[in-house]
């Protein structure tokens, strides 16, 4: 996959600095993310505001060019969870996020259609509204061009930030201002780390959300923690349709 259209902004963006340049850290990540034929691992977000704080965990495996499993679980009493499973011939994923509320149930789709055969980018977009938390390293492992057209269209500015030590591995750190939608009003900043093997092994966001009028925005931060190995054994038995 080609993704001059994803990264042709990001040279426009990065402020002078010594160092490496963040535009092309960013673009060789980007890039062994989209080679990899297999990813297996995890991601857990945090997120805090106005003194509370909540998780969701991901299990997540990918291979190309049409499987998929997604497990993430809201710790909380009781955990939500929610699942998507591609086993190369049809996939299966809970009911919207939207649509909760309604009787819970499992919905399938097959993988072969009038156009052809959909791809795992395509199961990824077709069932992102039915997970907890879908994040800019998931969108990134899964590659959709269009995806990450968004992701970088966030980003309003880049700067490179030194390296610094995260869960004892050395990493390059990338911050900037950052956007809810290309093209939109900034409304907060974010900060990317990248270790030397151009994996993501956190990725940050805090911003100012707005929820009632006449008041102070309420401050977010969240914090994705990454740890997915590129071209690792995937187990078979993950994929398996859950009905």
């Amino acid at each position: 996959m080609s993704l001059t259209v994803a990264i042709a902004g990001l040279l426009m963006l990065q402020t002078p600095q010594a160092g490496p340049k963040p535009s092309e850290l960013i673009s060789k990540s980007l890039a062994r993310y989209a080679a990899a034929k297999t990813i297996v691992g995890t991601i857990k977000l945090t997120q805090a505001a106005a003194g509370q704080a909540g998780t969701i965990s991901t299990t997540f495996q990918l291979q190309r060019p049409d499987k998929l499993y997604i497990r993430q679980v809201q710790e909380k009493v009781p955990p939500r969870v929610w699942l998507v499973t591609c086993d190369g011939k049809g996939f299966t994923y809970d009911l919207p996020v939207e649509t909760e509320g309604r009787k819970p149930a499992r919905l399938y789709e097959p993988m072969v259609r009038e156009t052809g055969k959909l791809t795992v980018q395509d199961v990824y977009r077709a069932t992102v509204a039915s997970i907890g938390d879908r994040s800019a390293p998931l969108d990134i492992a899964v590659g959709h061009k269009e995806d990450l057209r968004f992701i970088t269209g966030q980003w309003a500015s880049l700067s490179y930030a030194g390296q610094s030590e995260l869960r004892g591995v050395p990493c390059h750190k990338i911050k900037g201002l950052w956007r809810e939608f290309p093209g939109g009003p900034i409304v907060g900043r974010f900060e990317l780390f990248l270790d030397d093997q151009s994996l993501i092994r956190r990725y940050a966001i805090e911003q100012a959300i707005q929820v009632q009028p006449n008041q102070p925005p309420l401050q977010v931060v969240s914090v994705w923690d990454v740890d997915l190995k590129l071209d690792a054994d995937v187990d078979p038995a993950l994929f398996r349709l859950v009905r």
